[in-house]
């Protein structure tokens, strides 16, 4: 857990500074408005997970009065693979299917970096188990930062590097949550 706050941290502090000491902005810079298709390893603590999805885009960036801002929709399906304690008690693998609304931003002009934030709705089934860990609920919200890159002649490819954190907000106990670094290859189609 706390190696994966610490990514968190990193992450956020690696790509705000740079924008805020040097004042760039996405002044002229061509983004990406088609679908895309993902694959994503993720790792925690207790388990690791695989999915894979698709995103496609909301609205034209310029009608949000905010250059280089845009947002996409996501949808998911994951499976979760924890770790099995001496016993085998208490674990279990779990599917996780999602759709989250993610708004991305560009800060540069000269590059294809971006980062990115979002909250979606996650289902996951059967309720989540590690261990000594049990989600008390299968409706989950997850929220995830990222940084990322887009390249490629037509910019038809992505990676990103992901935190994301699992919890239902408290609504029922027990709440442990399950944070996730991932990394994500995205194919524009």
């Amino acid at each position: 857990m706390k190696r994966l706050n610490i990514a968190a941290l990193s992450i956020a502090y690696l790509t705000l500074t740079p924008a805020l000491v040097l004042g760039q902005s996405g002044t002229g810079l061509k983004l990406p408005s088609t679908n895309r298709f993902f694959i994503q390893p993720g790792f925690a603590d207790t388990a690791k997970s695989l999915t894979v999805g698709i995103t496609w885009p909301w609205d034209q960036p310029s009608q949000w009065g905010v250059e280089g801002l845009v947002g996409y929709w996501e949808a998911s399906i994951g499976y979760w693979n924890p770790k099995s304690d001496p016993a085998g008690l208490f674990t279990r693998n779990s599917t996780q299917l999602g759709i989250t609304p993610v708004l991305r931003y560009y800060p540069y002009a000269q590059n294809q970096f971006f980062l990115e934030g979002a909250i979606g709705f996650n289902l996951i089934t059967p309720v989540y188990r590690n261990g000594g860990k049990q989600f008390s609920t299968s409706y989950q919200f997850g929220d995830h930062i990222g940084l990322g890159l887009v390249f490629g002649s037509r910019a038809e490819h992505e990676i990103t590097l992901r935190y994301q954190h699992f919890s239902n907000a408290g609504l029922k106990k027990p709440n442990p949550g399950e944070d996730f670094l991932q990394i994500r290859y995205s194919l524009h189609y």
